[in-house]
């Protein structure tokens, strides 16, 4: 029910108790309705406009409460028509902000696979990183050791090549010296080829390695006489270990093979060597 049956309901309701005051009041008083009606001050005629002024007034009022009403209504269906038009646009930007969030949900996403990828990588890269170092440790160390190599044979080269240019040396100066020999010998009738006394000078040395196979390497060379097949007395301060036989000589060592059968102890690195034993 609005504001205007309202007001009507109360003007209905005023308008019968009105004209039920007016029937009590005619029923209750026997007497002359005119004088009744027309008295002035307490008289029905007078009650009557009374009435009617009030009746006008509560019109008017109505008549206000209807424009006041229409006025409300015409501000309540403006106003809901604002709320709609916002209504509408918060729909639109809600819309909108769906479209965004389900844009950047997207490159999130994608953003979080790549950076799964990216995190991948990085492991795989690092295992690499690792087995790169690794490897470059390795090959280092190899690198290493093959110039270590590699400057041991230069080393034992250059000593090679400076034994070579000793030996072209005496290899000249020996052939000199075979040269003057034989002059020599022509004056007294001989020849280079005829034999002579094998046995080496009196000299001492000492063994500085021996093998297995009682090979033993010593301090003395051609420089000191010695040639293949010379034998050398072994022996420790005062005791006499055996004889060795020489099988291959250089300028400043050689190497020969201790005779077993005349071994009497065991050869070991710092004996001496002699090619005769001490008187």
């Amino acid at each position: 029910m609005n504001l205007v049956g309202k007001i009507f309901i109360v003007l209905i309701f005023l308008g019968s108790t009105v004209f039920m005051t007016m029937g009590i009041m005619v029923y209750a008083t026997q007497h002359n309705w005119y004088e009744a009606i027309m008295n002035k001050g307490t008289g029905y005629h007078d009650q009557l406009q009374a009435d009617r002024v009030e009746a006008q007034k509560l019109r008017d009022d109505i008549q206000k409460l209807e424009t006041t009403m229409q006025i409300e209504k015409a501000a309540h269906f403006e106003a809901l028509a604002k709320l709609e038009t916002e209504r509408n646009e918060l729909k639109t930007n809600l819309a909108h902000q769906k479209e965004e969030l389900a844009a950047q949900q997207l490159k999130f996403d994608t953003a979080t696979k790549a950076l799964e990828v990216a995190q991948k990588s990085l492991t795989d890269l690092r295992t690499e990183e690792g087995t790169l170092r690794d490897n470059i440790r390795d090959a280092n160390k190899a690198t290493d050791d093959q110039l270590k190599v590699a400057q041991g044979a230069i080393d034992k080269l250059n000593i090679a090549n400076g034994q070579l240019t000793d030996l072209k040396t005496r290899n000249a100066q020996l052939a000199t010296d075979v040269a003057k020999a034989k002059v020599l010998l022509a004056e007294v009738n001989r020849t280079i080829e005829d034999p002579i006394n094998m046995q080496p000078p009196t000299v001492r040395g000492e063994i500085i390695a021996v093998d297995k196979d009682n090979h033993a390497e010593i301090t003395l060379g051609t420089d000191d006489g010695l040639r293949l097949g010379n034998t050398l007395e072994i022996y420790r301060g005062d005791k006499y270990l055996g004889r060795m036989q020489v099988l291959e000589a250089e300028p400043h060592r050689a190497v020969g093979k201790v005779i077993k059968e005349l071994q009497q102890d065991a050869v070991r690195r710092g004996d001496q060597v002699a090619t005769r034993l001490k008187a």
